[in-house]
């Protein structure tokens, strides 16, 4: 918890804590409970890497910030964006917050 001192106001920053468990427990079940998920469509080798998880307010939605990394990049292409839509999909029902997601992903060679 941070304390943030503006005009006299003391602001508390109890939000990154929550957003940083949030990230690894997101991350656990892309890579673990969703291991053959991500063997198929990404190959054995393939790590997901949840960067980030925010809060949009003006969209009322969270966005999710992912980082695929795997060797076998030319099968991965043909089904990347859907492939991981559908995991990430699957993974925030098992979640449970009922709130609208968007979902930034990129493809990277490990």
């Amino acid at each position: 918890m941070t304390f943030i001192f503006n005009n006299g106001l003391v602001y508390f920053n109890i939000y990154w804590h929550y957003f940083f468990i949030m990230e690894k427990r997101f991350e656990v079940l892309l890579n673990k409970a969703l291991r053959e998920y991500r063997e198929v469509l990404y190959g054995d080798d393939a790590d997901i890497i949840v960067e980030r998880i925010e809060w949009v307010k003006s969209k009322k939605s969270y966005l999710i910030t992912i980082k695929i990394l795997t060797s076998k990049i030319e099968e991965s292409l043909e089904i990347h964006p859907d492939g991981i839509n559908t995991m990430v999909d699957l993974a925030w029902d098992v979640i449970g917050y009922k709130s609208k997601i968007i979902v930034v992903s990129s493809l990277d060679v490990k």
